[in-house]
């Protein structure tokens, strides 16, 4: 039980963390999500299970949850669509088709490829990263700002954590993915900028998704996370 409610708070305290920063607070450690917090930090260090109880039925933890859920959904900022050759630049589009199984339709480096250990189609189908991501990577690095499509990702979002919905299937436009693992930087990214790759190490770029439902995705389309009484009801 103790390991439980340890794993609980360090999963909380990831989950705030992150959403200040796809909201864009500067001072996280002001605001009453963290006075909640330090009331679970307290009942874990205790080993009191009653008291973590108390807190997790009342109104000290609700300001997590109603934040949680504030960045569940989001917007497609924008779209890019990988080139034939490896290492030049994606190309930008206004909506992309997604097919079940295979990926995205006119991606033709990642489009219905199949794994060769199992012949199962490759989960790597669409990747994914939030522009505040992007931002802040910028920041650390002393740019101005880093291009749309230049992280080399298919969908870049604004105001939802992608990571933090790694198991989740999301809805976007007509289409359903599931956000399966986060996405490992490559050699690639110090092209950019040297240092880039390593700031992005860390689940710090993204996540790599996979189509189980096929649709249209357009920028500006509203991103949803699906919740597990809707996916168990209407399953892709």
């Amino acid at each position: 039980m103790r390991f439980a409610m340890i794993e609980l708070a360090k999963r909380l305290e990831c989950a705030v963390s992150r959403r200040f920063r796809v909201h864009g607070s500067v001072e996280p450690h002001k605001a009453p999500e963290y006075g909640a917090l330090q009331t679970l930090r307290d009942g874990v260090n205790q080993g009191n299970i009653v008291a973590l109880l108390c807190c997790l039925r009342g109104s000290g933890v609700r300001p997590i949850l109603e934040l949680m859920n504030a960045s569940s959904s989001g917007r497609v900022a924008s779209l890019h669509l990988h080139p034939h050759e490896p290492g030049d630049t994606l190309v930008s589009v206004q909506a992309i088709e997604v097919i079940e199984g295979k990926g995205i339709q006119d991606n033709p480096r990642y489009f219905g490829r199949v794994s060769k250990s199992t012949g199962q189609p490759n989960r790597r189908q669409v990747s994914l990263i939030e522009r505040e991501q992007i931002a802040e990577h910028a920041t650390t690095l002393g740019l101005q700002s880093i291009a749309p499509g230049a992280v080399r990702s298919n969908i870049e979002t604004s105001g939802i954590d992608l990571v933090g919905l790694v198991g989740r299937e999301v809805r976007i436009g007509t289409a359903v993915l599931l956000l399966y693992a986060p996405r490992d930087p490559c050699e690639k990214m110090d092209r950019i900028c040297q240092g880039l790759r390593e700031q992005m190490m860390s689940n710090r770029q993204g996540v790599l998704a996979e189509v189980v439902r096929s649709g249209r995705i357009q920028v500006g389309d509203e991103i949803v996370a699906r919740a597990v009484a809707e996916v168990e009801a209407n399953p892709s």
